[in-house]
């Protein structure tokens, strides 16, 4: 008679050579690929119930001992049809077979889905498990599966065919679009540009291959939209835009409208959400129909419906209409006016006190409803608005000069400039010009002397002349910058 342990044993052992007999999950992974389990344990479907809870908790707690893995059951499992999508990832055995368990699945009566929070292995000499944070929501991860293939698509459109013959490429590209090659090419790429959740992308790209084949060869005609085909229709995992739920039920308001127009339905266009208004700004009610308060009902919109537009910024609370008269009451930094409604207050002018003295170095700046504090010129140390000529005393190395503070080095530059030249050829040419001047007075001095030797009048006049010359030359060149004369006589010149 067979023991109930041998009976374990036999059905456990012809589960495992049914999943190795189907490929399902090869005996070794010397490449390291993702590896699932995707058809249903109909094996198991006329066994009695407490017989399939002891054979199928025990298969799963072989598996998880034979590859060191540990696993949870959070709910009793109640449907035994089930499917164990995502039980093992990306799995090298040689190297886990001796690690101790540091894997865990948890599973409801839904299954075990490593593509929602199982471990993906990337190497095997140091633990690691997935986050659920870089783990996508379902319908998200689906869409993801889909934009990379049709990036896929996109991609190899015509990357064998760039030569520029259209009659030849109309006769090949036929057999070369859906053909087996270029569906390979794009499986190999898949996932590649996603950054975030790349690794749940290319997990589902695998458990959706068989669907993804199918579209591919048989369904892309009959239905062209690869989002509806797979994440609505086959994997279950969206709903077509404005549904929602498990069922994929109309939002609040109807497909067509929901929330009126003036709302996000909750879950809309997944398996997730109530299907609730999450309404806009100024709207609220539960198909978003009603003004909160700050709003008024303006004119209706396209199909008829309410439109709230926002009151007039000075408002406070409720208002009629628009602009500022129709205010019920004035917000702070505002006051009611009969004629205007609600005007702004200039709380720099107005206020009894500096609205910005415990703020150092700034001045105060009237805007609607408040005021600023801005920050004075850095030639200030203190001002009373903006620019250098607002100041009321000079920040540290500037002087004030015509009412505008200055920076002093610059002042002393421009004095010292005729006398403080800046290097060796600089006083050289200095002293040259120096001494032709004075060699200049001399001749003409000399001149003189010898003049009066013929005639003394003549002497005299242009004596007068020299000792005018000299007296007014060196009386400018000291004097050049300082003085109205001169400064006309350069005006005249320049001009």
């Amino acid at each position: 008679m067979m023991t109930e342990s041998k009976k374990k044993n036999i059905y456990r052992r012809h589960f495992l050579e049914k999943v190795y007999k189907n490929n399902q999950l090869p005996l070794t992974d010397a490449g390291g690929r993702l590896m699932w389990i995707h058809r249903t344990l109909d094996h198991y479907e006329s066994k009695s119930e407490q017989f399939l809870e002891t054979r199928f908790t025990g298969t799963l707690q072989s598996l998880c001992r034979q590859f060191r893995m540990e696993i949870v059951v959070r709910k009793k499992v109640q449907d035994y049809r089930l499917k164990i999508r995502g039980l093992i990832a990306s799995l090298r055995l040689g190297k886990l077979l001796n690690t101790p368990p540091d894997l865990k699945l948890e599973g409801d009566e839904h299954g075990f889905d490593s593509g929602f929070g199982s471990p993906l292995y990337t190497g095997a000499s140091s633990r690691e498990r997935v986050v659920r944070k870089d783990l996508l929501p379902a319908c998200q991860a689906c869409k993801t599966v889909v934009k990379t293939f049709k990036n896929g698509i996109e991609r190899t459109k015509r990357s064998r065919f760039d030569g520029g013959d259209v009659d030849w490429e109309a006769k090949n590209m036929g057999k070369y679009s859906k053909s087996e090659i270029r569906f390979i090419e794009i499986q190999e790429h898949l996932c590649h540009e996603i950054v975030k959740g790349q690794e749940h992308c290319r997990n589902l790209a695998e458990q959706y291959e068989h669907h993804l084949e199918d579209w591919w060869f048989e369904q892309q005609d009959n239905e062209p939209d690869l989002h509806k085909f797979l994440c609505i229709d086959q994997a279950k995992a969206c709903c077509p835009e404005n549904y929602y739920g498990p069922n994929c039920d109309p939002c609040t308001g109807g497909a067509e409208n929901p929330c009126g127009g003036h709302g996000r339905c909750k879950g809309s266009g997944t398996r997730k959400g109530n299907g609730k208004c999450e309404c806009h700004a100024g709207y609220t009610g539960e198909l978003c129909d009603t003004c909160t308060e700050g709003y008024y009902e303006g004119e209706p919109g396209p199909n008829g419906t309410r439109t709230c537009v926002a009151c007039h910024p000075s408002c406070e609370g409720p208002c009629a209409e628009g602009g500022p008269k129709a205010c019920k009451a004035c917000k702070k930094g505002y006051r009611m006016n009969e004629e205007l409604g609600c005007v702004d207050i200039d709380e720099c002018i107005e206020s009894e006190e500096p609205l910005c003295k415990d703020k150092m170095n700034t001045y105060c700046v009237n805007k609607e409803g408040s005021y600023d504090c801005t920050p004075c010129d850095f030639a200030c140390n203190e001002c009373t608005g903006e620019g250098p000529d607002k100041c009321v005393k000079c920040a540290n190395n500037y002087i004030l000069k015509d009412k505008t503070c200055v920076d002093a080095a610059d002042e002393d530059d421009d004095e010292g400039e005729e006398y403080l030249p800046d290097d060796n050829g600089e006083r050289w040419r200095e002293l040259h010009i120096l001494l032709a001047r004075y060699a200049t007075y001399f001749g003409l001095c000399v001149a003189t002397l010898i003049i009066f030797k013929r005639s003394v009048s003549v002497a005299s006049a242009i004596g007068l002349c020299v000792a005018v010359y000299i007296g007014f030359s060196e009386y400018t060149l000291s004097n050049w910058k300082d003085h109205t004369l001169t400064s006309t006589i350069r005006n005249v010149m320049s001009w």
